[in-house]
C-alpha cells in the first residue's frame, strides 16, 4: 500500500508505504520531498517495468487522474478561466 499526502499543488507533504521492500520504496519519495518535487513529477520520468516502483508510479497517475477529471469543471475550462 502506498499513501501519499500532497497539498493542492501536488507538493509532497508526507508518505506511508506498507509492504515488502517499503524501506527501499520510500527513498524516492524522501528525495522528492527534500528537493521540492511534486507527486506529478514521478509521472514525467520513465521507470523500468515491472519493478516495485510501480506502486509509487500508479499513485502519481491517480493524482493526475483526480486532478484532471474529478474537478467540478472540465480541466480545459479551468485553464482558460485562470488566464
Amino acid at each position: 500500500m502506498v499513501k501519499v499526502l500532497v497539498d493542492t499543488k501536488g507538493k509532497l507533504l508526507g508518505a506511508h508505504i506498507v509492504g515488502s521492500h517499503a524501506g527501499e520504496l520510500i527513498a524516492p519519495l524522501v528525495f522528492a520531498m527534500r528537493y521540492h518535487h511534486s507527486l506529478g513529477d514521478f509521472s514525467r520520468v520513465i521507470h523500468a517495468y515491472p519493478t516495485m516502483m510501480e506502486g509509487i508510479l500508479q499513485t502519481s497517475h491517480r493524482y493526475w487522474q483526480k486532478k484532471l477529471f474529478d474537478s467540478p469543471l472540465p480541466w480545459w475550462i479551468q485553464v482558460v478561466r485562470r488566464r
